[in-house]
């Protein structure tokens, strides 16, 4: 069975995956178990789970290949990138569906949660949408 994620993820960045125009979220570790949906929690102002997006799989490549296979669909700049993945060999590249808004954004209590996390959490509590 599929995991669900809930991952911390910058406001402007938040936006780009839910209007569709960041199709790949990169991150410096991965989730170990297989994965079918994230949940993006708006990190910094907002402060909620503002949607879900299905996960279609992970590209996991030295620097230079997953950007270059990735940068036309990654929502941000190569300088970004590199900034990001400084003093990393390995990037990971989580490919991502269509995403979905949600109408009002959901607390971290919602899905049982007490805090955000640093980087990513399995989600066990479901809440209907």
């Amino acid at each position: 069975m599929k995991k669900t994620i809930l991952i911390s993820v910058k406001p402007k960045f938040a936006q780009k995956i839910l209007d569709g125009t960041k199709r790949v979220e990169y991150r410096r570790r991965i989730f170990k178990e297989d994965v079918g949906t994230m949940l993006i929690y708006e990190s910094t102002t907002t402060r909620r789970v503002v949607g879900e997006v299905p996960v279609i799989g992970v590209l996991c490549d030295s620097l230079s290949t997953v950007w270059n296979r990735t940068k036309d669909v990654g929502g941000i700049t190569a300088k970004e990138y590199y900034d990001y993945f400084a003093h990393k060999s390995t990037a990971y590249a989580i490919i991502l569906g269509r995403p979905i808004r949600y109408e009002k954004a959901r607390t971290l209590g919602d899905f049982g949660l007490t805090h955000a996390p640093l980087s990513f959490c399995y989600v066990t509590k479901k809440v209907e949408k």
